[in-house]
Protein backbone atom coordinates (compact mmCIF):
# COMPACT_ATOMS: atom_id res chain seq x y z
CA UNK A 1 0.00 0.00 0.00
CA UNK A 2 1.44 3.37 -1.01
CA UNK A 3 -0.11 6.74 -0.30
CA UNK A 4 0.72 10.43 0.03
CA UNK A 5 -0.62 12.79 2.65
CA UNK A 6 -0.57 16.58 2.54
CA UNK A 7 -0.32 18.59 5.72
CA UNK A 8 -1.22 22.25 6.16
CA UNK A 9 2.02 23.00 8.00
CA UNK A 10 5.39 21.43 8.53
CA UNK A 11 5.73 19.16 11.55
CA UNK A 12 8.26 19.89 14.22
CA UNK A 13 10.42 17.15 15.63
CA UNK A 14 9.79 16.32 19.26
CA UNK A 15 12.78 14.83 21.02
CA UNK A 16 10.94 14.98 24.34
CA UNK A 17 7.34 13.89 23.81
CA UNK A 18 6.44 13.82 27.49
CA UNK A 19 6.65 16.57 30.07
CA UNK A 20 6.83 16.07 33.82
CA UNK A 21 5.43 18.05 36.73
CA UNK A 22 5.76 17.28 40.41
CA UNK A 23 2.58 17.41 42.47
CA UNK A 24 2.52 16.51 46.15
CA UNK A 25 5.94 14.94 45.89
CA UNK A 26 5.05 12.70 42.94
CA UNK A 27 6.09 12.94 39.31
CA UNK A 28 3.22 13.21 36.84
CA UNK A 29 3.93 12.73 33.15
CA UNK A 30 1.83 14.38 30.46
CA UNK A 31 1.80 14.70 26.70
CA UNK A 32 3.00 18.14 25.64
CA UNK A 33 0.38 20.22 23.75
CA UNK A 34 2.63 20.54 20.67
CA UNK A 35 2.98 16.74 20.52
CA UNK A 36 -0.77 16.18 21.01
CA UNK A 37 -1.59 18.67 18.23
CA UNK A 38 0.90 17.07 15.83
CA UNK A 39 -0.45 13.56 16.57
CA UNK A 40 -3.98 14.75 15.83
CA UNK A 41 -2.85 16.33 12.55
CA UNK A 42 -1.16 13.05 11.56
CA UNK A 43 -4.16 11.00 12.73
CA UNK A 44 -6.70 12.86 10.58
CA UNK A 45 -4.37 12.76 7.56
CA UNK A 46 -3.69 9.01 8.01
CA UNK A 47 -7.24 7.90 8.87
CA UNK A 48 -8.53 7.64 5.25
CA UNK A 49 -5.57 5.41 4.33
CA UNK A 50 -5.65 2.91 7.16
CA UNK A 51 -6.38 -0.72 6.31
CA UNK A 52 -9.62 -2.46 7.25
CA UNK A 53 -7.61 -4.85 9.43
CA UNK A 54 -4.16 -4.17 10.91
CA UNK A 55 -1.20 -6.00 9.39
CA UNK A 56 -0.42 -9.02 11.53
CA UNK A 57 3.03 -10.09 10.26
CA UNK A 58 6.40 -8.40 9.77
CA UNK A 59 6.22 -4.94 8.15
CA UNK A 60 8.50 -3.11 5.73
CA UNK A 61 7.94 0.65 5.53
CA UNK A 62 9.33 3.49 3.49
CA UNK A 63 8.65 7.08 4.59
CA UNK A 64 9.69 10.24 2.77
CA UNK A 65 9.13 13.63 4.38
CA UNK A 66 9.02 16.22 1.59
CA UNK A 67 9.39 19.85 2.64
CA UNK A 68 8.49 22.81 0.43
CA UNK A 69 11.23 25.13 -0.74
CA UNK A 70 11.49 28.30 1.34
CA UNK A 71 11.24 31.59 -0.54
CA UNK A 72 14.76 32.57 0.54
CA UNK A 73 16.22 29.18 -0.33
CA UNK A 74 18.32 28.70 -3.48
CA UNK A 75 18.14 25.23 -5.01
CA UNK A 76 20.15 23.83 -7.92
CA UNK A 77 18.23 20.56 -8.23
CA UNK A 78 14.49 19.75 -8.13
CA UNK A 79 15.06 17.63 -4.99
CA UNK A 80 17.69 18.15 -2.32
CA UNK A 81 18.44 16.56 1.05
CA UNK A 82 17.07 18.46 4.05
CA UNK A 83 19.97 18.56 6.50
CA UNK A 84 18.42 21.01 8.96
CA UNK A 85 16.02 20.46 11.84
CA UNK A 86 13.86 18.66 12.69
CA UNK A 87 15.87 15.47 13.10
CA UNK A 88 14.64 12.53 11.04
CA UNK A 89 14.54 10.15 14.02
CA UNK A 90 12.26 12.52 15.95
CA UNK A 91 9.92 12.90 12.95
CA UNK A 92 9.76 9.12 12.57
CA UNK A 93 9.01 8.37 16.23
CA UNK A 94 5.91 10.54 16.40
CA UNK A 95 4.68 9.52 12.92
CA UNK A 96 5.12 5.78 13.56
CA UNK A 97 3.45 6.05 16.99
CA UNK A 98 0.47 7.70 15.29
CA UNK A 99 0.37 4.99 12.60
CA UNK A 100 0.31 2.39 15.37
CA UNK A 101 -2.58 4.26 17.00
CA UNK A 102 -4.41 4.27 13.65
CA UNK A 103 -4.04 0.45 13.58
CA UNK A 104 -1.93 0.11 10.42
CA UNK A 105 -0.29 -2.76 12.33
CA UNK A 106 -0.86 -4.29 15.74
CA UNK A 107 2.38 -3.04 17.29
CA UNK A 108 5.33 -1.10 15.94
CA UNK A 109 7.66 -3.92 17.00
CA UNK A 110 6.41 -5.62 13.79
CA UNK A 111 8.48 -3.16 11.72
CA UNK A 112 11.48 -5.19 10.56
CA UNK A 113 12.65 -2.99 7.69
CA UNK A 114 12.52 0.77 7.32
CA UNK A 115 13.72 3.34 4.82
CA UNK A 116 13.35 7.03 5.65
CA UNK A 117 14.25 10.26 3.85
CA UNK A 118 13.91 13.96 4.47
CA UNK A 119 13.89 16.08 1.29
CA UNK A 120 13.19 19.59 0.01
CA UNK A 121 11.23 19.88 -3.25
CA UNK A 122 11.69 22.86 -5.53
CA UNK A 123 8.43 24.65 -6.34
CA UNK A 124 6.34 22.59 -3.93
CA UNK A 125 3.84 24.57 -1.87
CA UNK A 126 2.84 22.19 0.94
CA UNK A 127 4.44 19.62 3.21
CA UNK A 128 3.94 16.00 2.13
CA UNK A 129 4.65 12.56 3.52
CA UNK A 130 4.92 9.63 1.10
CA UNK A 131 4.38 6.26 2.76
CA UNK A 132 4.78 2.75 1.41
CA UNK A 133 3.89 -0.21 3.63
CA UNK A 134 4.24 -3.90 2.83
CA UNK A 135 3.76 -7.04 4.84
CA UNK A 136 7.00 -9.02 4.56
CA UNK A 137 6.30 -12.55 3.38
CA UNK A 138 9.33 -13.35 1.20
CA UNK A 139 12.52 -14.35 3.04
CA UNK A 140 14.64 -14.67 -0.11
CA UNK A 141 16.06 -11.16 0.35
CA UNK A 142 16.94 -11.64 4.01
CA UNK A 143 20.59 -10.69 4.43
CA UNK A 144 22.70 -10.33 7.53
CA UNK A 145 25.74 -8.17 7.00
CA UNK A 146 28.54 -8.73 9.46
CA UNK A 147 32.11 -7.48 9.60
CA UNK A 148 33.37 -10.87 8.46
CA UNK A 149 31.02 -11.41 5.51
CA UNK A 150 27.47 -11.44 4.24
CA UNK A 151 25.14 -14.29 5.20
CA UNK A 152 22.26 -15.12 2.91
CA UNK A 153 19.16 -16.84 4.25
CA UNK A 154 18.62 -20.24 2.63
CA UNK A 155 15.11 -21.11 3.77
Amino acid sequence: MTFKIHLPKEPTGTAQQKGVVFQRGRARFYEKPQVRDQKMTYYYALKPHRPMEPIKGPVSISITFVYPQRKTQKMKEPLEWKTTTPDLDNLLKLFLDTMTGCRFWEDDRQIVHMEAKKLIAKGQEDFQIIVSINEVTDKSNLLIEEGWGVFHYEG
